[in-house]
């Protein structure tokens, strides 16, 4: 029992830290902005830079 309620304590620290740290790093640190426009928007030349749908990005990411 003991052991549950540390990995549950655990747990929900990790979560929480990820979160809230992730969140400061996103605004503080890199800035990130919905309205900045990514390279493959503002380099689009038809061959190399090409904007596409995220799920497409999200099966490259896992087949790399």
């Amino acid at each position: 029992m003991d052991a549950l309620a540390l990995v549950l304590i655990s747990g929900v620290i990790l979560l929480t830290a990820y979160f809230t740290f992730g969140r400061w790093l996103s605004r503080r640190v890199f800035q990130l902005d919905d309205a900045n426009p990514t390279p493959a928007v503002t380099e689009e030349d038809g061959v190399d830079f090409v904007p596409t749908r995220k799920s497409v990005i999200f099966g490259h990411h896992f087949t790399s």
